[in-house]
């Protein structure tokens, strides 16, 4: 027996009327029943939902026991019937959902059995549409949801209270799942296999989703140029690593053309660097970083084609040309990036944006590296009567005292 139809006119369910009927999925008992016999649908095991109509008032031994594959029950009474604690043994309902009038949720969620019920929905918000925000922190997995993929970015949904909402987290290959909230809350403990069981909404509920780098630390090479850029998709950490130093691009000269690169430690994902230390292969720790700001470095984590302007900025790449090692202006024809690096932006309208190469200057290092390097000066009188003075921050300074200062993109002293 795979269905059956009770007429109106039937105002009770007699003892083991349906028990062992494996073949039934659903069964609607209609408003004229008033009580539900022993064991009346024991060991349905194939069934998933049950509407029991208003009438209902008695609900005895084990009526539903057994019934291994049950989500869902509708029961229409607004007073929660009599119902033996044995009505739904071994029918799992921790796991499934009860719906049920408004105004009688509370009861039911206090009276025992129904209040073992995992979860519980009014009726009245069966068929009313919540938005589901889906919200993915990076580029690294996919989401999906029926047969929507939501990768880097947002998407929301329609979504009725009824549905049981299961979502699919495909990471990218070398990467995991890191971390999943809904409306805030942490829930990344919830997910299994890849799948994660958001269950029935109630209210528009928005979820992230953030997919981070499998393993413990990532390499990195430095040729014999000595320098390098990089970019990597998990939160770096180089304050322990020897042989290496990292930089962001902090301060560009308009004038000079001159990039001046401050000395980066814990780094996040995704932030464009340069890294800088004897040929070799490193290792670098993944760790959790604070945010960095005001990075002129663009790190790309895919092979990028850049041209040579874009979204008003010059493009320039790291190479070794005829004016040494530094950031090259990229040519009309583009360029490619490869994955894990990074390449230097600067305003257009800059008026260094026309030069053909910018010098590096290592705000750690009293040495200048790099394209146009000039001698240091040391003279107050010249430095204040011919320069144009910055403080370490990239603020102009007018009328300097005793200290360090940045003029033509070079460090100065002023005695």
């Amino acid at each position: 027996m795979t269905s059956v139809t009770i007429g109106n006119s039937v105002t009770s369910i007699g003892w083991y009327a349906f028990k062992g009927c494996k073949g039934l999925t659903s069964i609607t008992i209609p408003n004229s029943v008033t009580s539900i016999g022993n064991e009346a649908f024991f060991g349905c095991s194939s069934l998933t939902s049950i509407t029991i109509g208003s009438g209902i008032k008695t609900i005895r031994e084990s009526a539903f026991a057994k019934c291994s594959e049950l989500t869902d029950v509708y029961c229409d009474a607004e007073s929660v019937p009599s119902t033996n604690a044995t009505a739904f043994t071994d029918s799992y309902i921790e796991y499934a959902t009860l719906h049920v009038p408004e105004l009688a949720l509370e009861a039911y969620k206090t009276t025992a059995p129904w209040s073992s019920f995992k979860s519980f929905v009014s009726l009245e918000n069966d068929d009313q549409l919540y938005d589901m925000t889906i919200n993915v922190g990076s580029a690294f997995g996919k989401v999906t949801y029926g047969t929507a993929d939501v990768t880097n970015g947002q998407q929301t949904f329609n979504v009725k209270g009824s549905e049981e909402v299961v979502l699919t987290l495909t990471p990218n290959d070398g990467f995991k799942v890191s971390h999943v909230t809904v409306n805030g809350e942490d829930r990344t403990a919830d997910v299994v296999n890849g799948q994660f069981a958001l269950g029935k909404l109630t209210a528009n509920t928005t979820v992230s989703i953030s997919f981070g780098v499998a393993g413990e630390f990532v390499e990195v090479t430095i040729g014999s140029d000595k320098i390098a850029t990089f970019c990597t998709a998990g939160d770096v950490d180089f304050t322990s690593v020897e042989g290496v130093k990292a930089y962001i691009g902090s301060i560009f000269n308009r004038q000079t053309g001159s990039l001046t690169l401050t000395r980066a430690y814990d780094v996040p994902a995704g932030t464009g660097l340069l890294i800088k230390g004897e040929p070799g292969t490193y290792e670098i720790p993944y760790s959790q970083s604070f945010s960095i700001t005001s990075n002129l470095l663009k790190g790309v984590m895919t092979a990028t084609n850049i041209s040579a302007t874009e979204d008003g900025y010059a493009n320039y790449i790291l190479g070794s040309g005829s004016k040494g090692v530094g950031f090259y202006k990229v040519g009309a024809e583009g360029t490619m990036v490869a994955a894990g690096h990074a390449y230097l932006q600067i305003p257009a309208s800059s008026p260094a944006a026309s030069r053909s190469a910018v010098s590096l200057r290592f705000d750690d290092e009293d040495e200048a590296t790099g394209v146009d390097d000039a001698a240091r000066l040391n003279n107050k009188d010249e430095i204040i009567n011919n320069s144009v003075l910055f403080d370490l921050q990239g603020r102009r300074v007018e009328k300097p005292q005793r200290g360090v200062y940045i003029r033509d993109g070079k460090k100065v002293v002023v005695k």
